[in-house]
């Protein structure tokens, strides 16, 4: 017993539990920072292939003078990891993820001005719908509207009846009124025009599958 308690105690046991403990904290950090990258990788991956079905969904539209609000890369996570692959791909394989995140960048802030286009259009179109049967009920109120010998009510109904004419005609109207400016759109066909939108189908996509841990 004493014998053992004495090997327990040695240097020679000691070390050999200080270089276990740590072989094993360097197998879990290696481990950790393996799954670290595989998850990295499927979330690159995934974002690229949805950006690439978005393209697919939105390129007849963005051809035909009408920019759908969708948005390519919404969220981009190519910068945050793009460090743990330096090794993965060639010069040009890199260049091309870069292209590709950067193009749909500049898809999506045309895409993003052309939306608050489109909102100050709604905000303009609701002051609109609002103000001017406002003023037909204040001309009423003030006394302003010809009565022809009509009676207070007839002379309200007809306030009421002038007011939906004018809704009925703004809002038939209103495709052509809205204000539509041909830059977002503009960048937008030229962004498209550049990505490469099956580049998950190439090298670049089997290598991140690969990454990733997928079949």
């Amino acid at each position: 017993m004493d014998k053992l308690i004495a090997v327990l105690n040695s240097n020679f046991f000691v070390g050999i539990v200080t270089l276990a403990a740590g072989g094993v904290a360097f197998y879990l950090y290696v481990k950790q920072k393996k799954d670290f990258k595989k998850d990295a990788a499927n979330i690159v991956l995934l974002e690229i292939q949805s950006a690439e079905r978005i393209l697919g969904q939105v390129g007849e539209r963005v051809r035909s003078d009408t920019l759908p609000n969708k948005f390519t890369l919404p969220t981009e996570s190519w910068s945050k990891y793009k460090y743990l692959f330096v090794r993965d791909f060639d010069r040009d394989e890199w260049d091309a993820i870069t292209e590709f995140y950067n193009g749909c960048k500049l898809y999506d802030e045309a895409v993003s001005y052309n939306s608050s286009l489109f909102q100050k259009n709604e905000e303009q179109i609701r002051v609109n719908m609002l103000r001017t049967p406002a003023e037909y009920i204040r001309e009423y109120i003030d006394g302003t509207v010809a009565s022809d010998g009509q009676a207070e009510a007839e002379r309200l109904e007809a306030t009421f009846a002038k007011a939906n004419k004018f809704q009925a005609t703004y809002l038939s109207r209103i495709a052509s009124l809205f204000y539509s400016p041909q830059k977002p759109l503009k960048d937008a066909r030229t962004a498209f025009d550049i990505i490469n939108k099956t580049i998950s189908q190439n090298s670049i996509g089997l290598k991140l599958k690969k990454l990733a841990g997928l079949k």
